[in-house]
């Protein structure tokens, strides 16, 4: 995620965690916002991430 920040800090990120169980979770918004939060603590598990295309809308809901 650091990486991603460092070559776009506003692209749109979402981080999908442990898909089809029970305790999934979605975590979205900017690169550089994602890239402290999981910095402070990282996501377990398995993960999808996807990232905004370059026509990709800046503002992330």
């Amino acid at each position: 995620m650091q990486a991603l920040a460092a070559l776009d800090s506003d692209i749109p990120v979402c981080v999908a965690r442990e898909l089809t169980k029970t305790f999934e979770t979605y975590h979205r918004g900017s690169a550089s916002r994602l890239a402290a939060e999981f910095a402070e603590c990282p996501p377990r598990g398995e993960i999808v991430l996807l990232v905004g295309g370059v026509n990709a809308p800046r503002a992330v809901r």
